[in-house]
């Protein structure tokens, strides 16, 4: 039998005892404890080693309830985590499974064998994922790779193409443009093909970053309308635009959703007869807003509505003319929406047209910041990047020098971010947080490359409003950090900027 590792998060070691002799008596020598104490150990620990399963107490003394769970799972989001407490509450029960635990046991209400079964079917689902997780990955290398390297010939062959049909290399007939144009024309749809493949396999793979940032949405939607109102006219489709006038400011990657709007409106587009009708709106939701595509073309029947998100999936595709397509706009379309902690929905029938709709959360600074650290956090992971934290931030007399409102510090930081901005790379844009009365940006560098970037800032303060004198803190993760954890010690360690004279 295949040898597990578990790590068990307990403070009584009279529990850890018992669950050695819970192993012991089922003939578990195959399964290895490394037993820790507080939270704080636990997580320095996952960051230095890999476990096949979490045994975690919620009650350390560091960290009681669902923030233990939280953390651990921030530290170790693919190892399953089996709660062994003895809080007895069906309800936090229920909450720690919906939060991502895998089992919830209560300590003394089992003789031993149930604690062994939770511990063995989580290691065997850990496993048996992984491997799902190991196909898959061959599978988005293998459609990367191909992709690439189908891209190159297939560039060189529209060239030469393209030369011929424009008459350069001497004149043709009309049959011969026909044909030309056709071989023209599945060049291009073969591209097409290629990059869908591409941004499914980044997306499958984690590989796309997220850069979510304060959206205005009536921009975006009047910019993803602008897209098709051409295509639309030419074939009599109406295109509406249905939206509030004071549609507040979503947290969102303005391109990714960009993206999502584009590829339904396609496909508004392709299975709305000519002289139907498009409805491109937004609806505000207390706590974010529903964007939606509605469309008056055949529908979806109920069966079919769950495969329509599956990769290469066409219903009803048919050899000959007709509608043509990759069949991947809407499964990059849900997986986006993942990403953004969001999910589309379909309601459609036959005949009776299709609305897909999907919500975004209306912005907040805090918020922003701390998906901006995750996000930024797994890409830096995956390319074996540093990444810095810097926090600017402002007093009194610092808004009075950027010529801002006294007592605004909302003003005041949208004249500091313009200042950041002169400066820094468009990815490293700040993130104002009006409350706290702070800017943050995060730096692909280590914390030499991040003194040498405030270095710059420091001299364009000078130059730009020399009565201007601001506190920095700087700070560069360390494993057993949680982001909330990296984003409070960051906090605690403010000094004066060095600004040069001038």
């Amino acid at each position: 039998m295949e040898s597990a590792r578990i790590l068990l998060v307990e403070d009584n070691c009279h529990d850890a005892r018992l669950l050695q002799r819970y192993l012991q008596r089922a003939g578990r020598d195959d399964l290895a404890i490394t037993h820790v104490e507080t939270l704080e150990a636990a997580l320095a620990t996952l960051a230095r080693d890999a476990y096949d399963v979490v045994l975690l107490d919620f009650s350390l003394p560091d960290s009681v309830g669902l923030a233990t769970l939280q953390s651990v799972l921030e530290q170790a989001p693919n190892t399953p985590i089996v709660v062994f407490t003895g809080l007895d509450d069906d309800a936090l029960g229920t909450q720690a499974v919906q939060c991502g635990a895998s089992d919830y046991l209560l300590k003394g209400r089992d003789d031993g064998p149930a604690t062994v079964r939770a511990l063995t079917y989580a290691i065997e689902r850990h496993r048996v994922v992984a491997r799902l997780r190991a196909f898959d990955r061959l599978k988005s290398d293998f459609l990367n790779t191909a992709s690439h390297e189908m891209r190159t010939p297939l560039t060189i062959i529209r060239e030469f193409l393209s030369l011929v049909v424009d008459g350069v290399t001497g004149p043709i007939n009309a049959e011969q443009a026909d044909c030309l144009g056709a071989a023209l024309r599945n060049c291009d749809r073969l591209a097409a093909l290629l990059n869908d493949l591409l941004d499914l396999s980044k997306l499958e793979s984690r590989q796309a970053e997220l850069r979510r940032d304060r959206t205005n949405l009536a921009r975006l939607l009047e910019e993803a309308r602008g897209d098709f109102a051409r295509v639309c006219a030419e074939r009599g489709q109406t295109l509406r635009l249905d939206c509030p006038p004071d549609l507040p400011p979503v947290l969102c990657d303005e391109a990714k959703i960009h993206q999502v709007l584009v590829n339904l409106l396609g496909n508004a587009h392709k299975f709305t007869p000519d002289n139907g009708v498009l409805t491109l709106g937004a609806q505000r939701q207390e706590a974010g807003v529903t964007l939606f595509v509605q469309d008056t073309g055949k529908g979806i029947a109920p069966e079919d509505q769950a495969a329509i998100f599956d990769a290469f999936i066409q219903i009803d595709r048919q050899d000959g003319p007709g509608t043509r397509g990759t069949g991947l706009g809407l499964a990059i379309t849900r997986r986006i929406l993942q990403l953004h902690q969001s999910a589309i929905s379909v309601v459609s029938a036959p005949g009776e047209g299709s609305r897909f709709a999907f919500d975004l959360p209306l912005y907040d600074a805090h918020a922003h910041l701390l998906l901006s650290l995750a996000d930024r956090s797994q890409s830096a992971r995956q390319s074996a990047q540093s990444l810095t934290l810097v926090l600017l931030r402002l007093t009194p007399g610092d808004a009075l020098a950027l010529g801002s409102v006294p007592d605004d510090p909302e003003s005041a930081l949208t004249r500091l971010r313009a200042l950041v901005e002169a400066v820094v790379r468009p990815a490293d844009a700040p993130t104002p947080l009006p409350a706290e009365g702070e800017l943050a940006l995060l730096l692909d560098t280590d914390l030499s490359g991040a003194q040498t970037i405030l270095a710059r800032l420091c001299a364009h303060f000078a130059v730009q409003s020399p009565a201007l004198r601001l506190q920095a803190a700087l700070g560069q993760r360390a494993p057993e950090q949680t982001l909330t954890l990296w984003l409070a010690q960051t906090r605690a360690q403010f000094a004066p900027l060095p600004f040069p004279s001038v």
